[in-house]
């Protein structure tokens, strides 16, 4: 009895170690290196669900107001373009919540092409009073497309990749702000998995970059500290998932009534694979 007990254990531990190194094995293969061969699949639309939600503080932290925007993104297929729609704006503040329905935005659709988003006309036949929203819509989901796809055959596991292009990058938004960035940097931290997808796990941040600014309506300066995560499907190349924290200090001075104010803008971004 006692050697058929012996022998049950030892056939337990065998099992259990041989299916330890049959796990080991496929993991390392996930962490050996990134693919080099994933062909991103744009056969049909993909849907992003975008949320912004943000805080306007002074500068000794108290907040001067909240706001929340949430849009879906449709990435049509036969010719790139991107529309927006089912967008909602809240403020909310003292315990309450006001929710309207942005219905001048729905159907709003524009294709990105090298930097056109960066010129005054990509955005002129945009609905003005909600402009600042827009440009917020388009260059985040930029920004998140960039630091998760762009440098992905780069990447080697918990070593930070600085782009070159990044290292002291002006953008110049027109009639907007400028945006220097400064040191970006890409590190492939895992695997991880969402929406039931084996997914890269990418972290990126740019720490310091300053911004400035000087149109027909303010004059500011500042920094900014920007931060986050992308999940890139090992499937299909594809976005599943991505995060961007944002804080943002700077001085701002309204030229229509000669007023200064000093503003800690933070940021939280969430990008969502519907379908």
């Amino acid at each position: 009895m006692k050697k058929n007990i012996t022998s049950t254990l030892l056939l337990i531990g065998l099992i259990f170690s041989f299916d330890s190194f049959a796990q080991s094995n496929k993991i390392d293969k996930y962490l050996d290196h990134l693919p080099h061969d994933l062909k991103t699949d744009a056969k049909k639309p993909l849907q992003y669900r975008l949320t912004i939600d943000w805080t306007n503080r002074d500068i000794d932290g108290n907040p001067i107001n909240h706001s929340i925007a949430i849009g879906e993104l449709t990435k049509a297929s036969e010719n790139d373009s991107i529309k927006l729609s089912n967008v909602t704006l809240s403020e909310i503040g003292d315990g309450a919540k006001n929710e309207m329905k942005l219905k001048e935005l729905n159907g709003l659709k524009y294709k990105i092409d090298g930097d056109n988003f960066t010129k005054t006309d990509f955005y002129k036949d945009f609905p003005q009073a909600r402009i600042d929203l827009i440009r917020w819509f388009v260059q985040d989901q930029i920004a998140l497309e960039v630091y998760g796809l762009m440098y992905f055959d780069s990447l080697k596991l918990n070593i930070p990749f600085y782009p070159d292009f990044f290292r002291n990058h002006k953008a110049t938004f027109d009639n907007y702000v400028n945006f220097n960035t400064r040191d970006l940097n890409i590190t492939w931290t895992g695997i991880s998995k969402i929406n039931n997808e084996i997914c890269a796990l990418i972290h990126y941040q740019g720490l310091y970059n300053p911004i400035d600014a000087d149109n027909d309506v303010m004059k500011l300066n500042g920094r900014s500290c920007f931060w986050g995560d992308v999940w890139i499907s090992l499937k299909d190349k594809q976005i599943e998932y991505a995060t961007m924290g944002e804080d943002l200090v700077f001085k701002m001075h309204l030229k229509a009534n000669n007023y200064e104010q000093r503003i800690n803008l933070q940021r939280e971004v969430k990008f969502e694979k519907i379908k």
